[in-house]
Order: C-alpha cells, then sequence, then structure tokens
C-alpha cells in the first residue's frame, strides 16, 4: 500500500509491504488498512498453512501520542478479531529497547503505546 502523497503532504513515496511466499492463502482486508498521516498499516488475513490476522504498521516521525491514539482507536473496532494477529512494523519509539526499560517508562508516548500492547495482550 502506498502512502497518499497528498493526505500526508510527502514528496516521495513511501508505505508498508507484505510478502508472502505463494504457499500461503490470503486476503487483503482493505477495509481495515489505512494510509493517513499518523500512520500506514496494512492487514491480511492468512488462511494456510496457519489461521492469523497480520498487521505491519508504519508510524512516520515525530511520533506523537496522537500517532498511538489513532492507531489503537482503529485495533478497537476490530478487537473481535484479535484473538489470533501478529502486529509488526516501525513505530520509531527509539527509547524502548523492552517493556522494563524505566526510560521507556519516563515518555508519555512510550507509556501510550505499552498500554495498548498490554491491553490488546500483544506482549
Amino acid at each position: 500500500m502506498d502512502r497518499d502523497l497528498i493526505l500526508t503532504k510527502k514528496t516521495r513515496g513511501g508505505g508498508v509491504l507484505i510478502a508472502l511466499q505463494n504457499i500461503y492463502e490470503i486476503e487483503f482486508l482493505q477495509n481495515w488498512s489505512s494510509s493517513d498521516t499518523y500512520y500506514d498499516c496494512i492487514w491480511v488475513h492468512i488462511f494456510s498453512p496457519v489461521n492469523i490476522y497480520l498487521c505491519v504498521v508504519y508510524f512516520p516521525p515525530p511520533v506523537t501520542t496522537k500517532h498511538i491514539e489513532r492507531f489503537n482507536n482503529s485495533l478497537d473496532k476490530l478487537k473481535c478479531h484479535l484473538s489470533d494477529c501478529l502486529i509488526i512494523g516501525d513505530f520509531n519509539l527509539k527509547e524502548i529497547d523492552s517493556p522494563e526499560s524505566n526510560l521507556a517508562l519516563s515518555t508519555s508516548r512510550c507509556k501510550e503505546l505499552l498500554n495498548l500492547l498490554n491491553f490488546y495482550n500483544l506482549i
């Protein structure tokens, strides 16, 4: 999914990509995927040989709590589907090495992300 250059006011491409071997049966979930000024994400449902929802997300810098809140709002709409999901990507929060990092707990944006991850049992 290419980023929307007009909406994001960027002058060159970007976005996120999921590349899988053709052994997987997948469905691109366009209604779940998003590209806006706060984040880009692609969702796919992998049916075979596993059954899982996969999301690749990118938060463009500088990341604020608003980025995380917007992503959390989109997850909240999908929570009935999130039992078997994997969310991976670039959150552009360099201060997070691990959930136990003292520095990570001292910034509001890191607290917001860790709360989101804990709420959905993603860590």
